[in-house]
């Protein structure tokens, strides 16, 4: 800097456009799930106390395509969705129960392709990420995580494979390179991550229930969100050689709130972005800076259950997206 100039200014977490999407919810109690497409985003929702899996699209600038919410999964009183892209495709995982049904579904929502049912109550946010030429589903139980793999033209499933046997209590994906990187805690109270294809995992000695992750891929970093005993953490992670100083890729444990749950973390492309449910319900979100700084601001989003909010990247930027009293509403937060 040179003498005189004035340092720069921080940046803070703002509050840059914001949507109200004119589709009425089915209730305020949804499971809701935000993927980036190639339009824009995919929005899929389903009645957390069961119902029908349905989905809308917004475009780049997260404007509505059209009025109309389609159905995708109507055979089964659906408890739970979670949505991704894998090889250029629609995936949308709807869980019922000990059950949970893929399907590659069409980007306008008009038809979908059933790759069957898998077993297990737990599935990642990103249900399908590409991993060395395969696309992957992880699924976890209290009898452990398993990895199911389809591949060629047709997606064809291959013989699952055993990650572990604890008992699962949370767990998240990434795309990472190319490969999927993914954390997982178990009942024991350990935290675990580990890539699928290479099989390089890292455990640490305490629990990370709720656990999300996202990937800086060009910076062999990572980082993920958590919960333990009400209280909300990131951890830093560094990949493969990067992680050689510290004997783990979970190099640290930063708290960050107190009487927080609900956690979601993104990448944008420049950084990271966190948000969580505080104490009332209400969507507290922000980012994290160069030196590791978390800086958040609180938004009008209220989530009548945990479930019922989401953070993505897509379009112009980052955007939280919940529902209100007669609309799907979205706020889209920037640095600035």
């Amino acid at each position: 800097m040179e003498v005189g100039t004035a340092p720069p200014t921080p940046l803070i977490a703002d509050l840059c456009a914001q949507k109200s999407w004119d589709i009425t919810p089915d209730t305020k109690q949804l499971d809701l799930s935000v993927v980036k497409t190639a339009a824009g985003a995919s929005v899929l929702t389903v009645p957390t106390d069961g119902g029908a899996v349905r989905g809308f699209r917004v475009d780049q600038r997260g404007d509505l395509f059209d009025r109309d919410i389609a159905p995708i999964r109507e055979d089964r009183n659906y408890t739970g969705v979670s949505a991704s892209t894998a090889n250029g495709r629609l995936i949308v995982a709807s869980h019922v129960d000990d059950k949970i049904a893929l399907d590659i579904v069409r980007d306008d929502l008009g038809e979908r392709h059933d790759l069957g049912d898998v077993s297990g109550t737990l599935i990642t946010e990103a249900p399908m990420a590409s991993s060395r030429g395969a696309q992957v589903s992880l699924v976890g139980s209290e009898s452990g995580l398993i990895g199911h793999a389809f591949t060629g033209a047709t997606w064809q499933a291959g013989s699952p494979t055993d990650v572990t046997k604890a008992s699962i209590v949370s767990m998240s994906a990434t795309p990472y390179n190319d490969d999927v990187m993914f954390a997982w805690s178990t009942s024991a109270k350990t935290c675990h991550v580990s890539r699928f294809a290479s099989g390089q995992e890292s455990q640490v000695d305490f629990g990370c229930d709720d656990v999300r992750i996202a990937s800086h891929d060009a910076h062999h970093r990572g980082m993920m969100v958590y919960v333990e005993d009400g209280v909300l953490y990131r951890s830093d992670l560094f990949v493969g050689v990067h992680s050689a100083l510290y004997d783990n890729e979970v190099i640290n444990k930063i708290q960050l709130r107190e009487s927080a749950s609900s956690p979601r973390i993104v990448f944008d492309g420049e950084r990271f972005w966190i948000s969580y449910l505080e104490v009332h319900g209400n969507v507290v979100v922000g980012f994290v800076d160069g030196q590791g700084k978390f800086h958040s601001r609180a938004l009008a989003t209220h989530a009548e259950v945990p479930e019922a909010y989401d953070l993505a990247v897509f379009g112009e930027g980052v955007w939280v997206v919940g529902i209100g009293d007669a609309s799907f509403e979205a706020s889209r937060v920037c640095a600035r």
